[in-house]
């Protein structure tokens, strides 16, 4: 009898969610949605530096918070130090796959606002950051902390 793993099957159509093929879906996408906004801006022909700019915060804030989140998410569901040392490769993958497209739609935002001379897709932007990236982890800590407690103590 081997020790060997089983093969796990791909999930989804593109196999691995964060592997090279999806991450390069992605990163097209993206540019995709930032040339779709560039258009916009340029047929309405304004230009808001200020907004651009807020645009391009919120996207590195973005980034930053999700970097924040896989700092914290170990410790605050207490985790052990095999689980994080197994989780690394998996979560090197995640931020190749997400810090880009998160900086992009910050950038694509901005030059959307900034176009169309409005702050609305700016104070949207910075809304879904603040429900998506802080106020929905912080409802499922709990739920994240009970799963990993009965993950610990089977």
């Amino acid at each position: 009898m081997t020790d060997a793993q089983p093969a796990r099957r791909p999930i989804g159509v593109l196999g691995d969610p964060y592997g090279p093929r999806s991450r390069l879906l992605m990163y097209a996408s993206g540019a995709t949605v930032l040339v779709a906004c560039a258009v916009a801006a340029i047929q309405f022909g304004h230009w808001r530096w200020w907004l651009f700019a807020w645009g391009v915060l919120i996207g590195l804030m973005s980034a930053t918070i999700y970097e924040l989140l896989l700092r914290l998410l170990p410790a605050l569901v207490h985790a052990t130090v095999d689980q994080r040392a197994q989780a690394q490769p998996r979560i090197a993958q995640m931020k190749r796959a997400v810090y880009p497209l998160l900086v992009n739609l910050g950038v694509a935002f901005g030059v959307l606002a900034s176009g169309l001379a409005s702050p609305w897709p700016d104070i949207l932007l910075t809304a879904g950051v603040i429900v998506f990236q802080l106020v929905v982890p912080a409802a499922l800590l709990p739920l994240l902390r009970r799963r990993a407690q009965s993950m610990n103590n089977p």
